[in-house]
């Protein structure tokens, strides 16, 4: 296996502009669950943490300092390519081209780990505090 085809798991982490339940964040927050159908049937799709949410706070683990508005996206996928296909070329692609309108400006990028031997969010929220993003990160941005 070449590091192109190591599978890699994806921590995305951002605030919402306004409340989930706000009419202005309605067109992302009513598609979100039609957007993870379709990565969960997209090739090279391997597992994706179900309620991100509640498993980080479970963990002790505070996005944005406790910010209500604050979301987070955990998967893992087959090689980076597979991640790029989603995330470029799927409808996934079109509410990134436009996540200006639901999410504030970010001073970070979408975090990528090797992740040969990740099986959890705890494994992948443990790794994310210890490692830091990874140089051979497909980053998206």
């Amino acid at each position: 296996m070449t590091e192109i085809d190591t599978p890699i798991a994806e921590l995305n982490i951002g605030q919402l502009l306004h409340p989930s339940d706000d009419p202005r964040s309605a067109e992302f927050t009513d598609n979100s669950d039609r957007v993870n159908a379709i990565a969960e049937r997209s090739a090279g799709f391997i597992w994706r943490c179900v309620d991100e949410a509640a498993t980080l706070r479970a963990e002790g683990i505070s996005l944005y300092d406790g910010d209500p508005n604050a979301i987070c996206t955990m998967s893992v996928w087959e090689s980076r390519a597979d991640l790029a296909d989603f995330v470029l070329r799927t409808v996934h692609g079109s509410f990134l081209r436009r996540r200006a309108t639901w999410f504030k400006p970010q001073d970070h990028r979408t975090r990528c780990y090797l992740a040969a031997a990740l099986g959890s969010c705890s494994d992948l929220s443990r790794r994310v505090g210890q490692a830091g993003a990874s140089k051979r990160a497909w980053r998206n941005g």
